[in-house]
């Protein structure tokens, strides 16, 4: 499965933020492939910026979000984003 660089972007917003402070959510980082987590730590970066609290990763997150990918992928995400499955 290629995904577009938009797909990655929207795959890692919502599978991998939350605010969640629990040392077990920061083992997903190491399942994160190298563009996602150059993509992580540029937004964390950007939020120290302007003193905002660093996002976690999240376990529950990421999963949901795969799935949610795997939906998008499997269903044919159209052009502007909808999918009656999402």
């Amino acid at each position: 499965m290629v995904l577009f660089p938009q797909r990655v972007i929207y795959r890692l917003l919502l599978s991998f933020f939350s605010l969640e402070d629990d040392e077990k959510q920061k083992s997903v980082f190491r399942g994160m492939d190298a563009k996602e987590k150059e993509i992580f730590t540029l937004i964390n970066n950007h939020r120290r910026q302007y003193d905002l609290p660093v996002l976690e990763t999240s376990i529950n997150l990421a999963y949901v979000a795969h799935t949610h990918a795997v939906d998008l992928s499997e269903n044919n995400l159209d052009v502007y984003g909808d999918n009656e499955h999402s």
